[in-house]
């Protein structure tokens, strides 16, 4: 993780999306929920395995809420959200919860008791939400999850590999296992995915369509993909979007007429390469307005240009080595008949 990222992770504010799923069993069925509280507001994401719905409630929802179903408890805000929060928490006992559909809403009934025993009373009604919703906070995650635990997976195989020949090697040098249980056999990958298929784990977990993905270090791993979400599509800075925007704009091959160029074999094109006529200017009356149209090199026509130069500038290295071969070639002298 860099630097930049560690310094965006200590100033950024969760939200919704960074907050796990839980499992909550209602009269036989799982529901995930997700949930963000602040001080003045919350947020609720039900979903059935069909549907997302959600509910959004700011300070004046939650009074109305109060007096709605609670005509005999006053509270601030933060202390009924409090109690609302609590409810929802992993494994929470706090509360019992009932859902029902109806007129295109998900209504979930929360019946609980406050400090001293206190009856409280709440209900949300959720509204479906887009596809995009679904997306975002389910399926795309879940993808992203896969795909981690495959890589993970991949790293252990290599990892037992290793400690595999490792203990070969010990073997090998005279080693002995001082207790008769902890000697294993070589670690064969594909015989364990094919054990795990035809376990009663794997037929109960299908048969339960993955209920407990988010618990323990299912809801950590999700966490942490949707924070690494959010870091991807973080807003740049105007700095950062302003340099990018330059790089995208800037010609690649950005002359300053004001600097003087040095002489190269890039700006020696071959008479036999030139596609404009030298003396179509000459031939062309004084008095005319329009000039003649520039040709525009083919690709094909570029190609053989740059080949062209390419064996002029070979060439030239060859004359200059063969002339300095003859220069530092020792004369030799001239032998007297008498």
């Amino acid at each position: 993780m860099s630097e930049e990222q560690l310094a965006w992770r200590r100033t950024w504010k969760p939200d919704i999306g960074s907050c796990p799923w839980i499992t909550f069993t209602i009269h036989g069925k799982k529901y995930l929920f997700k949930s963000h509280f602040l001080t003045d507001s919350l947020t609720v994401l039900i979903f059935d395995g069909q549907q997302v719905w959600t509910e959004h409630s700011n300070a004046s929802d939650v009074q109305r809420k109060l007096k709605l179903y609670n005509p005999n408890v006053e509270a601030p805000v933060s202390k009924v959200l409090q109690h609302l929060k609590e409810c929802f928490q992993y494994n929470s006992t706090k509360g019992q919860f009932d859902v029902q559909y109806s007129n295109d809403k998900l209504r979930l009934q929360l019946s609980s008791h406050l400090t001293g025993g206190v009856p409280f009373k709440w209900r949300f009604e959720g509204s479906k939400s887009s596809e995009e919703t679904l997306s975002e906070q389910v399926t795309v995650p879940l993808l992203c999850m896969v795909t981690e635990l495959l890589q993970r997976e991949k790293a252990l195989v290599t990892l037992l590999k290793r400690k595999d020949a490792e203990i070969e090697d010990m073997k090998a040098g005279g080693a002995k296992v001082s207790r008769k249980y902890l000697e294993t056999t070589p670690f064969n990958h594909k015989g364990f995915q094919q054990e795990r298929v035809l376990s009663k784990a794997f037929q109960e977990n299908v048969a339960k369509h993955g209920e407990n993905c988010f618990e323990d270090e299912g809801q950590s791993l999700y966490k942490e993909i949707m924070i690494t979400s959010a870091w991807l599509k973080r807003p740049l800075p105007e700095n950062e979007a302003a340099l990018e925007g330059i790089a995208d704009t800037q010609p690649v091959d950005d002359v300053n007429p004001n600097e003087q160029q040095s002489p190269s074999w890039a700006n020696k094109v071959p008479p036999s390469l030139l596609t404009a006529n030298a003396n179509s200017a000459g031939s062309s009356p004084a008095g005319s307005r329009h000039s003649s149209p520039r040709k525009v090199l083919s690709p094909g026509k570029l190609e053989e240009q740059e080949t062209e130069l390419m064996r002029r500038e070979a060439l030239e290295r060859k004359l200059d080595e063969e002339k300095q071969k003859q220069q530092n070639k020792p004369k030799k002298k001239k032998k007297k008949l008498f």
